[in-house]
């Protein structure tokens, strides 16, 4: 099999090309996709090893994404009122071989998404959430004794990004930078008047 045939950046292009204005074609698209590319998957060494260094690295960072994003949750409650907030996480990946990170730029990703973390703007994150985040072990394959991973500890966000995803393990071997965005959105909603005819208001 030409891995190349079935790569991240040949099934967007035809993606966008061809299945654009049908949801439920692209998705079949990545699906088929995720599927061939799993299939053909090695679970070597290596691969096991560079697998469980991502799930390491995301897991301290996650903590310090949640962090940050409980201090903009208390300076916004603080000091803005009467209006609308919103705190976003999205995740990139870069490969560094045909999706770079520019530091001038936000460079091509081969993958972007937002990503759920248990936060909630009104009361930050709860300590029997934080505990479920940051103490359970997320392994989907924790129960399958003859899993190559099932012996290994999840954090959430790499949970997500092999279950929640389109991506294939290839994809994730292949991670070399993965950019973090907090996005705090400010909403104001404001009504125009209507003028009358004479002027005023």
């Amino acid at each position: 099999m030409n891995m190349k045939e079935h790569s991240v950046e040949e099934i967007l292009i035809k993606a966008e090309n061809e299945y654009s204005k049908n949801k439920k074609e692209y998705k079949k698209a990545m699906e088929r996709r995720q599927e061939i590319l799993n299939d053909a998957f090695k679970f070597t060494k290596a691969n096991i090893a560079q697998l469980d260094c991502l799930n390491k690295i995301l897991a301290k960072k996650q903590q310090i994404v949640l962090v940050q994003a409980e201090a903009f949750r208390k300076f916004i409650a603080s000091n803005i009122t009467n209006t609308d907030w919103e705190i976003e996480f999205t995740i990139d990946l870069f490969d560094n071989k045909t999706h770079f990170k520019n530091t001038d730029a936000e460079g091509d990703s081969f993958f972007s998404g937002e990503f759920r973390l248990p936060f909630n703007k009104v009361k930050g994150y709860e300590d029997e959430d934080k505990a479920c985040f940051y103490n359970d072990n997320w392994n989907e394959f924790r129960h399958r004794s003859d899993h190559p991973l099932g012996k290994q500890f999840h954090c959430y966000t790499f949970h997500h990004l092999y279950d929640h995803t389109f991506l294939a393990w290839q994809d994730l071997v292949s991670i070399r930078d993965v950019w973090i965005d907090i996005k705090l959105q400010i909403q104001h909603n404001f009504k125009i008047p209507k003028i009358k005819t004479n002027g005023k208001l």
